[in-house]
């Protein structure tokens, strides 16, 4: 049984990676809209200046903290810049010429990692649910975050805000499968586990 989730997980994986979705971010005078964004594995965000000469670095020079490096040079409008993120984590930014008031976070979460179901795994029941199902979060988030439901695409079919560790979400708009659930606390946590509909 072990063997077959890991196959299935595998599978999730490899067909969640050709399911990217865009993300568009604007640049503008002094800011970047919207200046947190929440994404996936594999998604691509586009940067897109529509005024003034900005940029957008992300580097690890700058930002020791962030998973990999991203950015591009200082340039006047128009211009575009895309990036695809293929390591999760929280990657801070900042346009270099506007440092003290033009910065942005991404938090790219991988709602697929076989290492957040065995370390991170959240609790759902009744199982298979129907219209509905009941949330169980493990003792380390924090009561507030954001789930987000991916079917075995890696498409994203559902996302709820949660705001306790025990809470009941409707799923009445959900085909019978099996999905993937992840949540965020925003606090650079991650959980995860698999919900089955009927």
């Amino acid at each position: 049984m072990k063997n077959l989730y890991l196959i299935f997980a595998a599978l999730l994986i490899s067909v969640s990676s050709i399911c990217q979705t865009t993300h568009n971010v604007q640049v503008f005078s002094f800011g970047f809209e919207p200046q947190e964004l929440n994404i996936a594995l594999g998604d691509i965000v586009i940067w897109e200046n529509t005024g003034g000469g900005h940029n957008v670095n992300g580097t690890i020079d700058q930002f020791p903290n962030n998973p990999e490096s991203f950015g591009n040079s200082i340039a006047q409008a128009p211009w575009t810049y895309d990036h695809t993120f293929n390591t999760a984590g929280t990657y801070n930014y900042q346009c270099d010429p506007h440092s003290g008031i033009m910065q942005g976070t991404i938090i790219v979460s991988d709602p697929l990692s076989t290492d957040d179901f065995t370390s991170n795994g959240l609790k759902t029941y009744p199982s298979p649910a129907t219209n509905y199902f009941v949330l169980n979060s493990v003792a380390d988030f924090s009561g507030n975050g954001t789930l987000r439901i991916f079917d075995i695409t890696g498409k994203m079919v559902l996302q709820e805000s949660i705001q306790s560790k025990t809470q009941q979400i409707n799923i009445e708009e959900l085909k019978p499968g099996v999905y993937i659930l992840n949540l965020s606390d925003g606090l650079d946590k991650t959980f995860a586990g698999k919900l089955m509909v009927q």
